[in-house]
């Protein structure tokens, strides 16, 4: 058979219509919304979109349209083919709804969607235009680079990776033997399953019989062949494995409501001319959506220079949310010795309060929590305490029993240990008193008094009346006997990853803070979990892939206050825990954007918590078999050997300024001391882009970590600082970046060697220091102007002293 192709991969179409049949096909289907209001039913789901909302209708997804109010909106219907040939890959599902979670990524594709209509009214409605076509290829890769979805990222057991390799298997063979006259037996033979069984398999997933799916991919072959060759109908029918002409014609009068040879005739007509004429009114509303959208880009322009003045007679009091507390592991492993000798070096460097810990109560520290005469050995907990005390060090106790993990990916573990719970009210009532009367009797009551304690809440279970009760319980148990005993506070009811929720779990989450004023069990303090990843249910399972919103953080915060802020007034928010990734193998850890990463989010989120304290502090509690490379990708401020990570400068950065902050940016943090001196914090943050967010976490390429950036471009800072007193001031500037201070740089100029010397770990502990530049600057007319060239993910902190 002669070979053809489809003329348009990418289809355009601006609709007015308030009603579109149900539909099944295998194109994947966006559509953007310029006004009105649209509801998307997929598989008997509904979705409600509104002006300047984008979809995504997967391929294969059975669906049709309702429109309402003065409704226009886009359409673009993409080769399903196109896009898995280009991608290689079979299994592609896209998760793309900014009516449920909307950030920067629905912004870019916006702007996308707008530059294409721009080209659209501006020749007409003619296609065969230079930038129109750019721009479907832009859309292609951006869908690509922000939400896509690898199969492998939807979270199961071995039965659902069973399930989608049976579907993988079906599409997979199907596509591959349209043409034939295949059945289903054939298919059930070749899958090992009853006719029956793949009968109703059908039926489930595809709402449909194996015979109609397998009609609509033979329609779906046979239309292009139809509208863009010219060959005979008949051989289009035997070409696309239809036993007859009169079957094919019956088919296609069905699903498109005319013949054939009529759908031919007229398209035949349109081929010299694929001019859409744009009534004045449809012209003039696309005219408006553009109009908005530039005077938007102006207001919004990014320039790759910053330049601000900041008046030095301006002072507000820095309460630092950087340094207060750390993440180091669970009870048990904070009993080794060596992970006791990286928490006194984190807080030798760093100063922190608090180290934060979990898994008090179990096997590993010989407690028996279901112990019938209520009897403890807290001997080993003793010794954990014992530490923490003698080293000036106060602790911060999750008291539930949290399994104890560490992640390659969100679907693959190395380490996964669960911790018994205490289920029963006796138990966790008995063993709060024991606890507390202990440690009172051990370390006096003001010491106690000085710790401080946590509840975690497991977020996924909010519609769990039962267990929000009990959980209600434990909370109101455990704050009075605390309280009993000691002026201490008690923390919890926080939510993980606020951000990510739908309208459905926003409402639990609104209704659970309802429930917990009406239980009376708001703790003293409230904290909040987080990791930069979006979540979304398809067919009933969940689906996580890393976020690419580079403002995550701050977004969470917001959320959070925006619903629940009024039903928790006058208590302090803490993030407890706090990680772009939970990866404990993601190179990207032990990279300098990482450092600017905790720079930025900790600058962003100065005034709006009280204190986040960062997962986590070593590398040395996430080692197991697959971590024999020097680096390996753990999340900890420190390095397995102890080496200094450029989060952990990061920290230490922040941790120099100066106890008045005078102003901030997307990019600094000024301050000063009252005395003539000041310290200002900055950094060059980049995004991540597609090909950090296609592979696996585990997998990225070490060699070449500069490809998972959006660019590289270097960042002007211009800081004029007034009001200063005139003179000549001493400026240190103290910068880490690749070329300075880097481990993973350093490491690689010694090509990844994984047998080093104690001398070639001390080398790279000393060459991981900052890089140090010293100068002086005069100020005149009380103006000091500083100016800095920040290379791409660096970090570095501004020291000026009067002389």
């Amino acid at each position: 058979m002669e070979t053809f192709q489809r003329r348009e991969k990418i289809k355009l179409e601006i609709l007015e219509k308030h009603e579109e049949k149900e539909q099944f096909h295998q194109d994947i289907e966006l559509l953007y919304v310029l006004s009105g209001h649209l509801d998307v039913y997929i598989e008997g789901n509904k979705t409600s979109m509104n002006s300047e909302d984008v979809f995504i209708i997967n391929a294969n997804k059975r669906h049709y349209l309702k429109g309402s109010g003065d409704i226009v909106y886009v359409k673009l219907m993409i080769m399903y083919n196109m896009l898995s040939d280009v991608l290689n890959n079979f299994e592609m599902m896209f998760v793309c709804d900014s009516s449920q979670v909307d950030h920067e990524a629905y912004d870019g594709l916006r702007k996308l969607m707008q530059k294409l209509l721009g080209c659209y009214v501006a020749h007409k409605g003619d296609k065969a235009d230079f930038g129109y076509i750019a721009t479907c290829y832009e859309i292609m890769d951006y869908i690509c680079k922000y939400f896509l979805i690898r199969s492998n990222a939807i979270v199961g057991d071995a039965d659902s990776d069973k399930y989608r390799k049976r579907l993988m298997q079906i599409e997979n063979y199907i596509q591959a033997n349209y043409q034939s006259p295949i059945s289903l037996k054939e298919l059930a033979d070749k899958l090992y399953l009853s006719n029956g069984y793949l009968s109703r398999f059908f039926k489930k997933n595809y709402g449909m019989s194996f015979a109609e799916y397998l009609t609509n991919v033979r329609l779906h072959h046979a239309v292009d062949q139809l509208l863009y060759t010219d060959i005979p109908i008949t051989r289009i029918v035997y070409d696309n494995g239809f036993a007859s002409v009169a079957l094919f014609n019956k088919a296609f009068k069905k699903e498109y409501g005319e013949t054939p040879s009529a759908v031919r005739k007229r398209a035949a007509k349109n081929t010299s001319q694929e001019q859409v004429n744009l009534s004045s009114q449809l012209e003039q509303k696309l005219t408006y959506v553009l109009w908005n959208d530039t005077k938007k880009q102006d207001d919004g322009l990014k320039s790759k220079k910053i330049q601000v003045t900041l008046s030095t007679n301006n002072g507000t009091v820095l309460k630092p949310i950087w340094n207060n507390i750390i993440n180091i592991g669970s009870a048990d492993d904070l009993l080794r010795s060596e992970v006791q000798e990286h928490t006194l070096l984190l807080k030798k460097t760093l100063n922190f309060t608090y180290v934060r810990f979990w898994n008090p109560f179990s096997k590993e520290l010989l407690i028996d929590i279901e112990n019938k005469e209520h009897k403890y050995n807290f001997s080993r907990l003793d010794s954990l305490l014992d530490f923490l005390v003698n080293n000036h060090i106060r602790p911060f106790i999750e008291l539930e029993n949290k399994p104890k993990r560490v992640e390659k990916t969100t679907t693959s573990s190395a380490i996964y240990e669960l911790f018994k719970i205490i289920g029963s009210m006796d138990n966790w009532n008995a063993l709060m008193e024991s606890f507390l009367r202990h440690i009172v009797a051990r370390y006096g009551r003001e010491e106690v008094s000085s710790w401080r304690f946590e509840l975690w809440l497991d977020s996924e279970q909010l519609d769990d009346e039962l267990y929000l009760f009990n959980y209600f319980e434990k909370l109101k148990a455990a704050r009075r006997i605390i309280h009993n005993y000691s002026d201490a506070k008690l923390g919890g009811s926080g939510i993980h990853g606020y951000v990510k929720s739908t309208e459905k779990k926003s409402t639990y989450i609104r209704a659970y803070h309802d429930k917990i004023k009406t239980a009376g069990a708001i703790p003293d303090f409230i904290t909040l979990y987080s990791y930069a990843y979006d979540a979304y249910e398809e067919n009933g399972q969940m689906i996580s892939k890393p976020s690419s919103d580079q403002d995550f953080m701050l977004h969470v915060i917001n959320n959070f206050e925006r619903d629940v802020s009024d039903k928790i007034s006058g208590r302090e928010v803490y993030f407890s825990e706090w990680n772009l990734t939970i990866s404990d193998r993601n190179l990207i850890n032990d990279t300098c954007f990482k450092g600017a990463y905790l720079m930025k989010n900790y600058i962003d989120l100065l005034g709006k918590v009280d204190g986040m304290a960062y997962f986590r502090g070593t590398d040395r509690v996430s080692e197991a078999y697959d971590t024999d490379d020097f680096l390996f990708g753990g999340m900890g401020l420190l390095t397995k050997d102890g080496i200094q990570k450029p989060m952990m400068y990061a920290l230490h950065f922040l941790n120099r300024l100066y106890p008045t902050y005078i102003g901030k940016g997307d990019n600094f943090i000024a301050t000063k001391d009252g005395y003539g001196s000041y310290g200002i914090a900055c950094h060059n943050c980049k995004k991540l882009n597609y090909h950090y967010y296609y592979v696996e976490e585990d997998s990225l390429d070490r060699n070449h970590l500069s490809k998972y950036f959006e660019d590289l471009d270097d960042l002007e800072l211009n800081i004029d600082l007034t009001d200063v007193e005139n003179g000549l001031y001493q400026m240190k500037v103290y910068r880490i970046n690749e070329e300075h201070g880097s481990v993973m740089t350093i490491w690689q100029e010694m090509e990844f060697e994984t047998n080093l010397s104690r001398d070639d770990i001390q080398y790279i502990k000393n060459a991981c220091e900052p890089k140090l530049l010293m100068q002086k600057v005069k100020a005149e007319d009380n103006k000091i102007h500083l100016h800095m060239t920040l290379m791409a993910n660096e970090i570095a902190f501004i020291y000026l002293m009067r002389l």
